[in-house]
């Protein structure tokens, strides 16, 4: 299997640029075949076949499909665990043929925007057969759940290793490593906490990655495998070190949009962020709530 982000910290955010391929292979036989059997299963059978990532990839493939066509049918969708994901998904199901071929391109365009669709998909992708339902976490509550527990508990404890305060008693001290060494690793104990077997570290470490992103001005239509992502991760320690921490503080509120961010010491001093500026991003939708940027300085 090609390693994770977090197995190696440079090379490795090149699997985003194929694991989008995979996508666009995924959304292709999702369009032959919507209408014969549900979208949900539909993603998680193609994203088995499509992936040559590696076995524990297939979920993420199936992921970002899910959230590119859930996001193209309601923008509110922020991430590929928000839990209104699989019931839109379901609505897609019973909505007409046109609605569901009008929120399949876009999702499509969205997957590959630098080219003009047409009504037929000139990629090399064939027709498969028709799958049954698959058990995946597009189907398990109990599963998507236990996902985003383990997803918001790894960031919270990449933000505790970059500020020193996974040390008990350890004072509020942003860089007390680099942020991508705070990053690796975390996945994994996240996941064993969640209850979920080694298996779902990748697919927890990718929504985690996401998050960052988000953080990081990624805009609110870019998905989990987005080819913008790996740009917004190396740019990180370019950041001032209070920057870089104020990321990683606010990557975990994209996962629970209604929060609020608690009073944190780097927020008593007025900041701003320094470094090479990122892409705007879009604006969300208003009734998102997105944690406030304080004015960063570097450090």
């Amino acid at each position: 299997m090609s390693p994770s982000p977090a197995s190696d910290r440079g090379a490795a955010l090149d699997i985003y640029s194929h694991g989008r391929a995979a996508v666009r292979e995924v959304l292709h036989d999702t369009r032959l075949l919507a209408g014969q059997a549900p979208l949900a299963a539909l993603l998680t059978s193609s994203a088995k076949t499509r992936n040559s990532l590696g076995y524990a990839f297939s979920p993420v493939v199936a992921a970002d499909a899910a959230f590119l066509l859930a996001h193209a049918a309601d923008p509110m969708v922020g991430h590929a665990l928000d839990g209104r994901l699989p019931q839109i998904l379901a609505d897609l199901d019973s909505a007409s043929a046109a609605r569901r071929e009008e929120v399949i391109a876009a999702a499509q365009r969205a997957a590959d925007p630098g080219r003009a669709l047409t009504g037929a998909d000139p990629s090399p992708a064939t027709r498969t057969g028709v799958p049954g339902r698959s058990d995946s976490w597009l189907h398990d509550n109990e599963l998507r759940e236990r996902l985003g527990s383990a997803v918001r508990a790894g960031l919270q404890s990449a933000e505790q290793r970059f500020t020193g305060q996974d040390r008990p008693g350890a004072a509020w001290t942003p860089a007390t490593r680099p942020i991508w060494d705070a990053v690796t690793g975390v996945s994994a104990t996240a996941t064993r906490g969640a209850g979920l077997t080694p298996g779902w570290s990748t697919f927890v470490e990718i929504q985690m990655i996401h998050a960052i992103a988000r953080a990081n001005d990624l805009p609110s239509a870019a998905g989990p495998l987005d080819d913008r992502i790996p740009a917004r991760i190396r740019q990180l320690p370019t950041f001032g070190v209070v920057a870089q921490a104020d990321i990683l503080h606010n990557a975990h509120h994209y996962l629970t949009p209604h929060s609020l961010p608690t009073t944190a010491p780097r927020m008593q001093a007025a900041t701003i962020r320094t470094g090479p500026p990122a892409a705007p991003a879009r604006a969300l939708p208003a009734t998102t709530t997105v944690p406030p940027q304080p004015a960063r300085k570097s450090r």
